[in-house]
């Protein structure tokens, strides 16, 4: 349910199941962040639309900076990483792999500002402690 929609809010054809595995952990890691939050066993169905938008918003800032960086486009026999214009930069594949951010290593720091970014939202549903 959540995954067509988060893929909705990415632009990324449902047919696409490259990210599947990638969307649903972080479908599962914002679901737990807000239900800690707001101290809850279960989000209202007046909330879930939070879930997708967090979870994109989640995606785009951990995940998209390191996909814009992969696109590479043809110079000559070099293949251009990436590429500047103001003070003019240029820089070259060399072949290795990049490290990207793999779920297990995602900076919890971002999902933080993410559930900071939604937090009047979040209080409405939010369950004080006893």
């Amino acid at each position: 349910m959540f995954l067509t929609d988060v893929k909705i809010l990415l632009q990324i054809k449902t047919s696409d199941c490259s990210k599947d595995e990638l969307l649903s952990y972080l479908i599962r890691q914002v679901k737990i962040k807000i239900l800690n939050y707001c101290n809850i066993q279960e989000i209202p169905l007046s909330h879930q639309y939070l879930i997708p938008e967090m979870v994109a918003s989640y995606y785009n800032l951990m995940y998209k900076p390191h996909e814009e960086e992969q696109v590479q486009t043809r110079a000559g026999s070099k293949v251009i990483k990436k590429e500047s214009i103001g003070d003019y930069s240029v820089e070259y594949d060399t072949g290795e792999a990049s490290k990207r951010p793999t779920p297990s290593s995602a900076d919890t720091s971002n999902l933080e500002s993410v559930l900071i970014d939604y937090k009047s939202e979040l209080n409405q549903i939010r369950k004080l402690r006893l």
